[in-house]
């Protein structure tokens, strides 16, 4: 116990006068800056689900007419209202159209369009409003032969909808890019020798590392959510979800630095792992299922949905056992892997 204590403090003191320590501290401050505005206001492309007509020709001419439009931007197709209206609730996508009773009376098309727009989103909210409205004009032409239904909802703000994806990625980054660093450095300096020859046991020397590592995963994350003013659907949750994503990705990082002989050759690893979790996530609600796939199968994703959950509902911890011990797994091998890579560089100095 005094070992680990003592190797706690000489890590947590290294840390703190790294010069990385000071661009971790800074990012929280520069994201709720220069970024605030970004989760406050909006880009004039709405992103929305479509119910469309049950004729299949009417259906692909709807939207065709919405993408041509330039201003929406179809994320979800589906007849199910419920599921539409939900994604919108959590924050998926911003806008329901249902064009379900459109249909074709000859060369006209009757019927109505019911619109679901986000009050918490005006922007978007008036360019669905306005493209509909261009959309019945040319559908109907000299004839008003299309009607509109508005009704309004309540969902996820931008910031609530934005600021997951930002304590997902300074897990990543701290995680990913920084703790190899913590392992190179000392490599390079040749006090990992001296650590690696004392009779302290390696998982002890890499528990303080990680320890730190989690700290400030946490401490960062924290800055982020109090700089930003987000109000927390479980705040219980994202703190569950934080230690086991820490735990999950430090380990992992720390087997990188283990392998890595230099900052050199750590550097772009890091950068390519970073990449590789962290992107599909990302996009994961945008582009197409493909990514979505892909997205699914990462530990990265795990972490950001319950993230996501607990910032924007108030959904319970049981509801992401799963979740949890997927990361929790992923940890746990890491932190093996990590143990064993350090023990190679342990034998060749004895």
């Amino acid at each position: 116990m005094n070992a680990f204590a003592g190797l706690l403090r000489k890590e947590a003191l290294t840390f703190i006068t790294n010069k990385t320590f000071v661009v971790l501290v800074g990012l929280p401050v520069i994201v709720a800056v220069l970024f605030n505005l970004a989760f406050t206001n909006e880009r004039p492309v709405a992103t929305i689900a479509l119910l469309p007509p049950a004729d299949p020709a009417l259906a692909a001419l709807v939207q065709s007419d919405i993408a041509s439009l330039g201003t929406l931007h179809v994320t979800l197709v589906t007849a199910d209202l419920a599921a539409a209206r939900d994604a919108a609730l959590h924050g998926r996508l911003s806008h329901v159209i249902d064009a379900r009773a459109l249909r074709r009376d000859g060369a006209v098309v009757r019927g109505r369009i019911g619109v679901v727009v986000d009050e918490l989103r005006p922007v978007s909210a008036q360019v669905v409003q306005s493209s509909i409205a261009a959309l019945v004009a040319k559908e109907s032409g000299n004839e008003p032969s299309i009607g509109v239904d508005l009704s309004v909802i309540r969902g996820v703000s931008p910031r609530q909808a934005t600021i997951p994806l930002w304590l997902v990625t300074i897990t990543l980054v701290i995680a990913i890019s920084s703790m190899p660093l913590s392992l190179v450095e000392e490599r390079e300096q040749r006090t990992l020798r001296a650590l690696l020859v004392a009779p302290t046991a390696r998982w002890v020397l890499l528990s303080a590392k990680a320890t730190v590592g989690i700290a400030m995963i946490l401490a960062m994350a924290a800055l982020i959510v109090v700089l930003n003013g987000v109000s927390l659907g479980d705040p219980g949750l994202l703190a569950v979800a934080l230690l086991c994503g820490a735990f999950a990705f430090v380990p992992v990082g720390l087997f990188l630095g283990a392998l890595s002989p230099n900052q050199g050759s750590a550097g772009p690893f890091a950068a390519l792992l970073l990449v590789a979790l962290s992107l599909p996530v990302a996009l994961a609600q945008t582009e197409g299922a493909g990514i979505t796939n892909l997205a699914n199968l990462l530990p990265s994703a795990a972490l950001a949905s319950i993230v996501r959950a607990a910032v924007v509902s108030t959904a319970g911890i049981s509801d992401f056992v799963p979740q949890l011990v997927y990361l929790i797994a992923i940890g746990s091998i890491a932190s093996l892997a990590a143990v064993w890579a350090l023990g190679r560089e342990s034998v060749m100095l004895t």
